[in-house]
């Protein structure tokens, strides 16, 4: 009787690990998505003051929020993206 719910309960740990989204990961990509769309007006020709320093600081807050990201391989990367997606 022991065996069925220690495996239940292993169970649920293990799919809760593998299913739960990595918030700080869904942060950075969501830093990555803004610098990236502000940097797009700039290399476009928008230049202006404000919107040179809106793109410093979202770089600013990119590096920041991916620093524990940055050797991730390719594969879990996508892994973690597809969470922050599908759990919006």
């Amino acid at each position: 009787m022991k065996f069925p719910l220690y495996f239940l309960i292993f169970s649920t740990i293990l799919l809760n690990a593998c299913t739960n989204k990595d918030e700080k990961f869904c942060e950075c990509l969501a830093a990555s998505e803004s610098f990236e769309a502000i940097n797009r007006d700039v290399l476009k020709g928008n230049r202006s003051e404000n919107t040179i320093e809106k793109a410093k600081t979202l770089k600013t807050k990119k590096e920041t929020a991916c620093a524990d990201y940055l050797l991730m391989d390719g594969k879990e990367m996508l892994e973690k993206k597809k969470a922050c997606i599908g759990n919006n």
